[in-house]
């Protein structure tokens, strides 16, 4: 809760809602539908842009629930927004988002101290997944970086479509959603959709797509009706 001057974290009994304690914290805000805060043993780690600044910076900070001291924040520079923090391999992950870039920060989660920072190409802000030590970014390419060094271990580009979701990863497949890349489609595609559009008919610029784990080949490509 905010408002012009000051922000505060409160902690409630999760059977009855009584009001535990307020923390006082710095004035963030979310980008998009992107979450502030992630709890994990007790700790908060809270991500977002400062309020009602000129030169907005990032900032990423740990509280103590028990005790509501500030364990640690990290200034992670300026930029139009931030990711929610991932708790994994005892690091927080955030990507902090750039007007053309992407940058996946991997942070000490006792001290919060930047481990690495890749950068990459993005069309929209999307959410990480991790799983073990994979990070899947969906950006303008799939790629997978490794979580404890930062080092990209492969990617996948589809220079006709553009990946608009977080990628959903299982032993096997990636799979994510997708918009067709409108420098990929021909006047007469173009012509047919606007058609198909004022008909009242589905389009089909978007659906879902699925990349072989074992191969890095694309697997299957879905496309969704638009209503």
């Amino acid at each position: 809760q905010h408002d012009r001057h000051t922000a505060s974290l409160y902690t409630m009994d999760a059977q009855t809602g009584h009001l535990l304690k307020h923390i006082s914290i710095p004035r963030l805000q979310s980008c998009g539908t992107f979450n502030l805060i992630t709890v994990q043993d007790e700790i908060a780690y809270i991500s977002g842009t400062e309020r009602g600044s000129h030169n907005p910076h990032c900032l990423c900070l740990a509280i103590d629930l028990q005790t509501g001291a500030h364990k640690w924040t990290a200034d992670l520079g300026e930029c139009i927004g931030t990711t929610t923090p991932v708790v994994a391999n005892a690091h927080i992950y955030l990507v902090t988002l750039a007007l053309q870039r992407g940058h996946l920060h991997a942070l000490d989660a006792q001290t919060g101290k930047t481990i690495w920072t890749h950068t990459f190409e993005r069309h929209q802000a999307q959410e990480i997944t991790v799983i073990g030590t994979d990070i899947f970014i969906a950006g303008a390419m799939l790629e997978i970086i490794d979580a404890t060094t930062g080092t990209k271990r492969w990617s996948f580009a589809d220079p006709q479509r553009i990946l608009n979701g977080p990628p959903m990863v299982n032993n096997e497949r990636i799979c994510m959603s997708y918009e067709d890349s409108p420098s990929h489609t021909s006047q007469s595609e173009k012509r047919e959709k606007s058609e198909i559009i004022l008909s009242g008919e589905p389009s089909h610029g978007s659906g879902m797509m699925a990349v072989d784990q074992a191969s890095m080949q694309l697997q299957w490509i879905v496309p969704l009706p638009q209503w």
